[in-house]
């Protein structure tokens, strides 16, 4: 069992979600691109829910690609905010 602290107002991704395989397959072309973020960052559509998007608190199957020096990461989106139809 994987125990972890939601903090409200963040964003979280399900328990039994592999955010390695996500990123991987989004990488790979597996999960289709719907839009950009207003920084450019990719907002992809994982065909299932993921997580929990912090600005609605509805769970969430798109996921907004993080990337930079320190490696990246998948924040659970809702992709309306940033003007893509879902």
């Amino acid at each position: 069992m994987t125990l972890f602290i939601v903090i409200p107002g963040r964003s979280y991704l399900f328990d039994g979600v592999d955010p390695q395989k996500l990123l991987n397959g989004a990488l790979a072309g597996e999960f289709p691109v719907v839009g950009y973020s207003s920084r450019g960052q990719p907002i992809v559509d994982f065909g299932r829910d993921i997580g929990v998007d912090a600005s609605s608190g509805s769970a969430t199957r798109y996921g907004t690609l993080h990337s930079g020096k320190n490696g990246a990461h998948i924040v659970p989106a809702n992709p309306a905010r940033s003007g893509v139809k879902p």
